[in-house]
């Protein structure tokens, strides 16, 4: 449900309101802390002035930013008494970093490729640094019963504005032959982990189930070359692992009153995109798109969750990396597909996919709700 501008100020002032009648908070402090929700809205919502120079907003988010002057955010919490915000060390390449120049590459495919793995960087950081501002409002509202954590969706940027379009165009529209050593260092963005903290669902909200779609619901088709993973029609041409997919389908139609079915996959073009929920609309019409979550290639999943990640949120995926990312701070289940146990054990909970569909059914609802654990193996 959209909320109307009206609605929006009379919520902001009640929260505004609602803070300030914390009294174990100075009011030196609640100014502190609304400066810092204020900027990091401004900054959430400019994301491509906090990483473009030339906008008149880059320089007033790097002197908020940066504790080397007095009119960084640091500065105004110390000031209160308040902790400080421990960055992330890269937020300062934002504001120094060599420019790229076209002279310094032989062809203008490794200069375009430069950029884009430069801009991947730069919106790769800002999203950490909005994590980072989040968790530590976070932490102030569980310490003083406040709420300055903002509730809108925790999002990923992956629309990473019309100068990364542009420059991923340009690249696509190449011929050229791409090794997988250009792969391998960032033409893709390679997202370093980051210490996610997850909150404690809400007795109002259900239960939620994360399921990954290669490998799980979809099952693995070999391919000869990474690259054929980017052909068109690969993604929407996998069969279901239907064991699997008849599963996650009873827990939706029976199980919708507790527990709420989300799937998560990575999709590192709009094309494929594309193909995802063609193939979602084809096998499991039931899951609207409002239940979809798309992310970019390799990025840790927990940054993409809606509204953030639960200490209950469960995964289902066959992706080893993917689950050690997400349990802990949540819980995971591993999907054994038969191609991907042996390089990847996984030491928590397992099931597999050959399983009737009543069992795995079953089993995802008991490790879910009443904490059973399940290992199953070949």
């Amino acid at each position: 449900m959209k909320i109307s501008p009206k609605e929006k100020e009379a919520f902001l002032a009640w929260r505004r309101q609602r803070n300030r009648s914390i009294t174990s908070l100075t009011p030196a402090q609640h100014d502190a802390l609304e400066l810092l929700t204020e900027i990091r809205h401004t900054m959430h919502t400019n994301q491509n002035a906090f990483i473009n120079a030339d906008n008149p907003l880059h320089p007033i988010f790097a002197q908020y930013i940066l504790d080397d002057n007095d009119l960084s955010i640091n500065q105004f919490l110390s000031n209160t008494g308040l902790p400080c915000i421990v960055f992330p060390v890269d937020i300062y390449r934002v504001f120094f970093r060599d420019t790229v120049s076209r002279n310094d590459f032989q062809t203008d495919y490794e200069y375009l490729t430069k950029l884009n793995m430069n801009l991947d960087k730069d919106y790769n950081t800002t999203e950490a640094l909005n994590t980072t501002i989040e968790n530590y409002l976070r932490w102030i509202d569980s310490k003083y019963n406040t709420i300055y954590c903002p509730f809108a969706k925790h999002r990923v940027h992956i629309n990473r504005g019309k100068e990364t379009d542009r420059i991923l165009t340009q690249i696509q529209n190449q011929t050229l032959m791409m090794d997988m050593d250009l792969y391998r260092h960032g033409y893709f963005p390679v997202v370093p982990k980051i210490d996610i903290m997850a909150s404690e669902r809400p007795v109002t909200v259900k239960q939620r189930l994360f399921v990954d779609l290669d490998g799980t619901l979809a099952a693995f088709r070999a391919v000869h070359s990474t690259w054929e993973l980017f052909d068109p029609g690969y993604y929407e041409g996998l069969l279901p692992n239907w064991n699997v997919l008849y599963a996650i389908k009873d827990i939706i139609k029976y199980h919708y009153a507790e527990i709420d079915v989300h799937v998560i996959s990575s999709a590192p073009s709009n094309a494929v995109v594309c193909e995802k929920n063609d193939w979602l609309n084809l096998y499991l019409p039931e899951l609207d798109t409002s239940h979809r979550v798309f992310c970019l290639r390799n990025i840790d999943r927990t940054l993409a969750v809606p509204g953030g990640l639960y200490s209950d949120d469960f995964l289902l995926d066959d992706n080893t990396r993917n689950l050690s990312e997400w349990d802990p701070p949540a819980r995971a289940v591993k999907l054994l597909n038969g191609l991907n146990h042996w390089a990847s054990p996984w030491p928590g909970d397992c099931l597999r996919h050959d399983r009737y569909s009543n069992y795995i059914r079953d089993k995802i609802v008991c490790i879910m709700k009443y904490g059973e654990h399940v290992r199953d193996g070949y």
